[in-house]
């Protein structure tokens, strides 16, 4: 009896430190895992990432593209070297670029306000750009919940600094931080002011041949006219809606083709006295 009855309480105590060990398996595994690993991921790891969240963001699987940004975020975290360091901004920037198309703006401002504070003073252009993009997408973020001063804001600040950097991709980033600044201008019920924004992305970008610029341009131009139109500026408005199919009919970005589409419906419509489409922004994604 005293064997049997020893017998469960070894069998007892076997049980309860296997059932310990299995559970601190799973929490190295864990660990190992997870994005709170210290260990930080090499370059090649965080480039397979990086490219599987991206196809995961294209397949709108949001919530599985956002575990990988923040594993990068993690796993990059104390990486000294500036491709790596690259890598953790871009990852960044694209975890709020998935928040906002999960319909989370606020959550999508603070992780681009972190983007452009933490990353602010460091001199890689591969970086830079990310900050770039990250105040850019704020602005928009904040155009999209109607807070247009503050959107404002944003857009005319990230043009100021960033005004002297002459690189491409920079440049193509500028046109669209003013085409959104000249739209929120227009839907603050400023029309003269965005006359003007959208006409300065035309006459500070409308010779760069970077394919996102030129859709930039005809955007602006496309909403210039539509911002004439709300000033009864009839005439011009037509006038500026034939000048986006004389500069971009052949165009052969789909992208930008489109406002040539829309810009004769637009026209159309102003000829036999309708009201035209609104002016919208463009997001960066």
């Amino acid at each position: 009896m005293k064997r049997m009855e020893y017998g469960k309480k070894w069998l007892l105590a076997a049980c309860g430190t296997l059932a310990l060990l299995v559970l601190l398996a799973y929490l190295v595994s864990r660990i190992a895992d997870g994005p709170w690993t210290a260990t930080p991921l090499t370059e090649e790891e965080a480039d397979g990432l990086t490219k599987s969240g991206l196809a995961l963001a294209a397949e709108k699987r949001y919530d599985s593209a956002l575990k990988i940004w923040i594993r990068l975020e993690h796993g990059l975290r104390s990486a000294p070297d500036p491709v790596r360091r690259a890598l953790a901004a871009q990852a960044s920037y694209n975890k709020g670029v998935t928040l906002q198309e999960m319909d989370e703006p606020r959550k999508a401002i603070r992780v681009y306000l972190k983007v452009e504070k933490e990353y602010a003073a460091d001199p890689d252009q591969r970086i830079r750009i990310q900050t770039v993009r990250s105040a850019v997408n704020r602005g928009i973020a904040l155009l999209g919940m109607e807070k247009h001063v503050e959107a404002i804001s944003v857009f005319r600040a990230v043009v100021k600094t960033n005004a002297r950097d002459d690189s491409p991709e920079v440049r193509s980033l500028l046109a669209r931080a003013r085409l959104n600044l000249g739209t929120a201008l227009g839907q603050s019920g400023k029309h003269e002011a965005a006359v003007e924004e959208f006409a300065g992305v035309d006459q500070e970008y409308g010779a760069d041949a970077v394919p996102t610029t030129r859709e930039m341009v005809a955007h602006a131009l496309y909403n210039r006219g539509i911002a004439l139109s709300m000033l009864d500026r009839t005439r011009e408005a037509i006038d500026i809606l034939d000048s986006v199919r004389k500069r971009y009919g052949d165009a052969g970005e789909f992208r930008t083709y489109t406002w040539v589409v829309r810009a004769k419906e637009a026209r159309t419509a102003l000829s036999v006295g309708q009201v035209a489409a609104p002016a919208a922004g463009t997001g960066d994604r």
